[in-house]
């Protein structure tokens, strides 16, 4: 993982440019997201899905419709675009 990438994510979040030095010179994307978790920023891995999913569509071309989850090492569900919509 592109750990400047993730900064300028944080960044685009609302991060303080202390914050994005942090995350990127964090040893592992997991630690970065850590940082985000422990300074109460949200939003980054909402943005890394968003732009995974474009550089996808990008890629596929038309008539093909993409996105990109992000999940943690527990599994649980981090983000995803397009956003998931539970079933009912």
């Amino acid at each position: 993982m592109d750990l400047t990438l993730l900064a300028a994510l944080a960044g685009e979040a609302g991060a303080p440019a202390s914050l994005q030095a942090e995350i990127a010179s964090a040893n592992t994307a997991r630690h970065a997201f850590e940082l985000c978790t422990d300074a109460g920023l949200a939003g980054v891995a909402a943005l890394l899905c968003r732009r995974a999913a474009d550089a996808l569509a990008r890629l596929a071309g038309t008539g093909v419709e993409v996105g990109a989850v992000l999940l943690g090492f527990d599994g649980a569900l981090l983000a995803a675009h397009p956003p998931l919509v539970e079933a009912r």
